[in-house]
């Protein structure tokens, strides 16, 4: 099941926490609060690897120019 979750860029809840650095208590909060898209297949949460870079491209703070 591993090497089909690799083939179609999808991650469990632990990898994609893992991936954004936070624990999965806190992707739960970001799921709760719909800020980060994930589905549902069946009973299983999945998230798409290019949702979780288009999240953090959201977050990313620029530096302040003078």
């Amino acid at each position: 099941m591993k090497n089909l979750e690799l083939n179609f860029g999808t991650l469990t809840k632990e990898e994609a926490a893992m991936r954004l650095g936070i624990s999965n208590r806190g992707l739960e909060r970001l799921m709760a609060a719909r800020r980060i898209r994930y589905f549902k297949v069946g009973k299983r949460v999945v998230f798409r690897a290019e949702d979780i870079d288009a999240y953090l491209a959201r977050c990313a703070v620029e530096p302040k120019t003078n």
